[in-house]
């Protein structure tokens, strides 16, 4: 997987995963006990990773609701420009199925499942 560019004008902020490791560039959403899974793909999540937490472990990660452009895999192929919404496990997806919810617009291109790239997160206004 090839590296991006560094994310730019999004904040880190320290996460704590639960008993499951998670990869770097999945949304995640904090529970009730204060610690981050990755989100389905009816939810849009309040995280993404900044890079691979282990189970029960402490990292970073880019607020999902600012501004700025951010890492995310993919769950499918998505072209730059393209509107992006929540997919299974962490992934974001050029599909707005399934209870999908928008999450942002495609910064780069992601050249199919398991791909890395640049997401510009949409803001509510």
């Amino acid at each position: 997987m090839a590296e991006l560019a560094a994310a730019s004008g999004s904040q880190l902020f320290t996460v704590i995963a639960t008993a499951t490791a998670i990869a770097r560039g999945l949304r995640v959403t904090l529970d009730s006990s204060g610690t981050v899974a990755a989100s389905d793909i009816g939810v849009r999540g309040d995280y993404v990773t900044a890079g691979a937490i282990a189970a029960s472990g402490t990292g970073a990660a880019y607020n999902l609701n600012l501004a700025g452009i951010i890492p995310a895999v993919a769950s499918e192929a998505i072209v730059a420009g393209d509107l992006c919404y929540s997919a299974a496990a962490g992934k974001v997806s050029k599909s707005s199925g399934g209870g999908a919810v928008i999450v942002g617009k495609a910064n780069t291109a992601a050249s199919g499942t398991g791909v890395l790239f640049e997401l510009i997160p949409q803001i509510a206004a």
